[in-house]
């Protein structure tokens, strides 16, 4: 399994990025590692202190690690309420 993924804000955005599952992992999908993996390699480039960073509910982004590594970086991740799509604006595009 891949997925894509990529960070806009109001005044950039970056490239898509194809994230492949891990094979080692039971289905296949993404794991905590690679999307780990992910946010090191992209986000710095993006990143600025005043921004809020925002993702949805799915398991990988509420994971332990993933929360930890948010408040390492000291990166603020908005709180998002279940099963809200029509918030995402990525949902749109």
């Amino acid at each position: 399994m891949t997925i894509v993924w990529a960070t806009f804000s109001g005044s950039s955005r970056s490239e898509l990025l194809f994230i492949p599952g891990d094979p080692e992992a039971k289905r296949g999908g993404v794991t905590t590692a690679v999307y780990i993996e992910t946010l090191d390699e992209a986000l710095p480039s993006m990143w600025e202190p005043d921004l809020l960073f925002m993702q949805d509910n799915t398991r990988i982004h509420t994971a332990r690690k993933i929360k930890d590594w948010f408040r390492d970086n000291a990166i603020p991740v908005i709180e998002w309420p279940p099963y809200s799509p029509d918030l995402s604006p990525i949902e749109h595009c």
